[in-house]
């Protein structure tokens, strides 16, 4: 309808569009596809996925070793509005814990 009655926003659009293999500045690129270690745990990369069960959304966050391509360690939170980080965090002390101990 607005396209119809030449409503305009006075608002300013923002693009925040980047070229294809362009290096984040928030966050760098410090493997820099170099994926070579020579001991357990020295680099250890995450994956977190939604998943739906019984009508409820959790958080299933998982680490993987690069070193041999082994699951260290795993955590499923259920997801509520905001707190998707706070997720992230717990789950990587309990596994950091786990490990120590």
């Amino acid at each position: 309808m607005c396209k119809i009655l030449k409503i305009r926003s006075k608002a300013k659009h923002y693009s925040v569009y980047k070229k294809p293999g362009e290096e984040s500045i928030k966050y760098p690129n410090l493997i820099n596809n170099n994926w070579k270690t020579t001991r357990p745990l020295e680099k250890i990369t995450s994956d977190t996925t939604m998943i739906w069960f019984k009508s409820q959304r959790y958080d299933w966050t998982y680490y993987v070793d690069a070193f041999d391509d082994s699951i260290i360690g795993s955590d499923v939170k259920p997801f509520y509005h905001g707190v998707s980080m706070a997720n992230h965090k717990a789950a990587l002390e309990e596994m950091l814990n786990n490990k120590i101990k």
